[in-house]
Parts: C-alpha cells; sequence; structure tokens
C-alpha cells in the first residue's frame, strides 16, 4: 500500500521534471546565480522563462524584471533590458494608413545574436516577426525597423515596404563607410546584419574582439523509422502468365511492414534549412492478381491466379528543405531523391486451373524461372511532411523500373508509403 500511495504521490512529480531536460543558469539582478532546468534549448519566449529546481524539486517563473542574463544549455545567451518595440502591422495584414507606426515599450528577454567590445546584436520573436536589436558602445538598445505591410486603396492591396534598418545602421556605423558601402540591398535578417556588424568590427575596430556570435554547426542525426508501404506492380512482356492477358497485368500489394535507421547529415552552410538524408529499412510486396481467358461457358474456361511475393532492403538517399526555421516548434519540409532495393528473398507462382466439362486441370509454375529476377533495382523517391520535436511524418511516393532480368519484359513498382520517425538526439 505504502508503494502504491508513493508511486501516486511522486509519479506526477517524475512526469512533470521530463518536461524541464535543458540546463541553464539564471542571474538574477541581485547578484545571485541559479542553476535550474527549462524545458528546451529553442527558448522563445520574451516575457517569462519556466524553471525547474532539481534539488528543491520546485517549478519557478522568472519575469524579465528581475533577472539580468540567461544562458541556455550552455550556448545561447539571453539579457533583460527595457526597450521600444515596434507594434506597426506586418506582412499580410491590411490597414488603410500608409503612415501607420506605432511602438510599446516593455522589459523583455532579448537573445544575443552577435557580442563584441564595440557592437551588440539582439532579438526576439513575437506572435507576429522577429525584432531585431542594436546597441553600440553600451549605449542604448534600439530597434533596428523594418516596416512590411499590406495597404488597402479602394479594395485593392498593396504592399508597403520600408527598410528603415538599413538607415539606423548607416547612422550608427558612419564612422567606418567601408563597412556600410555595400548595405543599401540586404536582407532584413540576422545573418545578414551580422555580417555587416562583423565588416565593421574587422575593418575599423581592430582592437575589439568578437565575445560571442552565434555558430550554426553541422548536425549529424540517427533516427528509427517504421510506417506502411501499399505497391503496384505492372508486369509487361511475354512471360507465362501474360501470355492472356494482353502481354500487361497489374497486380496490387496490400500494406507490407517499414522499419529500419535514418541518418540525417545538415550542413553548416545551410542553417538548417536543407539536409541530406539516407533512409535503410526493410520492406517487401505480396501483390496477386486473377484473370479468366478462353471462356466458352461456366464449364470451359481458363483461370490463371498470379502471386508475386519478394522481401528487400531499401536505401533510399535523397535532399530534404525544411520550410521553417529550427526555432519552430513544426517545420514542413519537402524531400525527393534515389532509391535502390536489394532483393533478400522471392516467392513467385503462377495456377492455370484449365475448367472443361465439370473436368479441372491445375498446373503450377514460376513465371519468372531460371534467374529471372536481379539482385537490386532503382527508381526516384518524392515525399513531404513536417517535424515536431523528435518526431516526424511522411507521405512518400516511389517509382521503380523493378527487378527483372529478362529481355522484354518489365515489372515497374509504384509505392505509397507512410513512414514515422523518431530522432535519438536531442
Amino acid at each position: 500500500m505504502r508503494y502504491y500511495l508513493s508511486l501516486l504521490l511522486l509519479g506526477p512529480l517524475f512526469v512533470f521534471s521530463q518536461k524541464y531536460k535543458v540546463h541553464s543558469l539564471v542571474i538574477l539582478k541581485n547578484g545571485d546565480s541559479l542553476q535550474v532546468l527549462t524545458q528546451d534549448k529553442q527558448f522563445q519566449d520574451p516575457y517569462a522563462i519556466k524553471t525547474f529546481d532539481s534539488a528543491t524539486r520546485t517549478q519557478r517563473t522568472f519575469r524579465p524584471s528581475e533577472v539580468r542574463a540567461l544562458v541556455i544549455g550552455g550556448q545561447d545567451y539571453y539579457t533583460s533590458a527595457f526597450v521600444s518595440i515596434d507594434q506597426t502591422p506586418y506582412h499580410e495584414e491590411v490597414t488603410p494608413d500608409s503612415n501607420t507606426y506605432s511602438s510599446r515599450s516593455d522589459t523583455v528577454f532579448l537573445k544575443t545574436e552577435y557580442f563584441s567590445n564595440a557592437i551588440q546584436l539582439y532579438s526576439f520573436r513575437d506572435n507576429k516577426r522577429t525584432h531585431l536589436f542594436i546597441q553600440k558602445n553600451n549605449g542604448g538598445i534600439n530597434e533596428l525597423i523594418y516596416i512590411n505591410f499590406l495597404i488597402n486603396r479602394s479594395g485593392t492591396n498593396y504592399e508597403n515596404e520600408n527598410k528603415k534598418f538599413i538607415f539606423q545602421l548607416r547612422e550608427l556605423l558612419s564612422d567606418c563607410p567601408d563597412a556600410i558601402s555595400h548595405i543599401n540591398n540586404i536582407d532584413f535578417s540576422v545573418q545578414a546584419i551580422e555580417k555587416v556588424l562583423e565588416d565593421y568590427n574587422r575593418i575599423c575596430r581592430k582592437g575589439s574582439a568578437t565575445l560571442y556570435k552565434k555558430e550554426y554547426h553541422s548536425k549529424f542525426e540517427i533516427s528509427v523509422i517504421a510506417g506502411a508501404s501499399f505497391s503496384s506492380l505492372t508486369a509487361k512482356g511475354p512471360a507465362n502468365f501474360l501470355a492472356q492477358s494482353n502481354s500487361s497485368l497489374t497486380l496490387q500489394s496490400g500494406a507490407a511492414p517499414i522499419i529500419g535507421l535514418r541518418f540525417n547529415y545538415i550542413p553548416q552552410a545551410f542553417h538548417s534549412h536543407l539536409s541530406a538524408l539516407a533512409d535503410i529499412y526493410y520492406n517487401s510486396y505480396d501483390a496477386s492478381s486473377t484473370a479468366y481467358s478462353n471462356y466458352v461457358n461456366s464449364t470451359f474456361f481458363t483461370k490463371t491466379s498470379t502471386t508475386l511475393k519478394a522481401s528487400y532492403a531499401r536505401l533510399g538517399i535523397m535532399v530534404r528543405y525544411y520550410f521553417l526555421n529550427e526555432k519552430s516548434a513544426f517545420r514542413p519540409f519537402v524531400n525527393a531523391g534515389y532509391s535502390a532495393e536489394f532483393i533478400l528473398t522471392r516467392n513467385n507462382q503462377t495456377s492455370s486451373d484449365n475448367y472443361f466439362n465439370g473436368n479441372q486441370n491445375i498446373t503450377t509454375s514460376d513465371p519468372y524461372p531460371n534467374g529471372g529476377y536481379k539482385s537490386s533495382q532503382y527508381g526516384f523517391v518524392a515525399g513531404l511532411g513536417g517535424t515536431y520535436s523528435r518526431f516526424s511524418l511522411e507521405y512518400r511516393y516511389g517509382s521503380y523500373i523493378g527487378f527483372l532480368n529478362y529481355v522484354n519484359n518489365s515489372l515497374s513498382m509504384k509505392t505509397n508509403e507512410v513512414i514515422f520517425s523518431f530522432r535519438f538526439s536531442k
């Protein structure tokens, strides 16, 4: 009884604590430092952070007004600051006023994107967009303004874009003309503005060391995959079972299990948007078809039943593109590439039942005897899906030339697959 009572009391606490898995540091404004656990490396809430103290088994929420700095997972740095935040309509929001501009002031957590002795770049994301802030020589922290919204004129929407941040950078970095000579058309992004600040530091502030810069590291991920495959085979040519089927026959296979491993490499240069992945998994098909020929009446006809069975190992080499950055909770993707199958086992059979006035003559044979199967086949695959946390779900279509080794014969295959994966690494 005592065991079950303890389980009842401590079980929810254990489950709760599993949500907090990232070792982090909270530096309070009074100078105290707290070692805590936070929920996610991709900390995004600029107004509060929830923590868990594993020593006292308690949860606590910190507001920016209480905190001087945060270090999340030992790699992402945040500072708290009282700043003016742009509230202008953004992107697909529509307004009738082209001069719309509004702001509000608040104390928020700002993520450090670039930090040197001379200049710093910060960011935070609200429900609308990413805000970028800049600070020079320990002065005020000011938002870089990028205006992009729709104006409605007589029922028609027009895009209104104003890259004010370029003029702000020109003014702020005016002591280094060589660093700002090429910024007329830069994008409003961390990477583009970071490059300008690097040039400024390198050209005109040679004695100013870069203390922090968000690095994008190449990543290698391993996942387990499972799912189901549905195959359709189309046989053409003068094989035995095709002789009375107009030399073409389509066979459908039911669901076959998929199980295997995925290896995913994400190069540093593409900032987690593009990756190369290899799927290695077991698959099979069990396809059958029945055809009637020489039909005279119910007592005179030929019934031909064909079953094609095979199991194989599949290797898919693909390129995957993620539409959203790695901070997004859900990331849709598309991928396409090459796939090869290596046959493990096969068991094909054609059964011809000849009915003649109540007499039945059954003959069974292999439709592809004498080494008719090749050891491998290849084809093209494409898919789409999405990832959430360490899980992903994908629909994938494949088209293959078939395993046949006969001249003037073909056995093409189309596959529709549903693939679920779980990534081992966090």
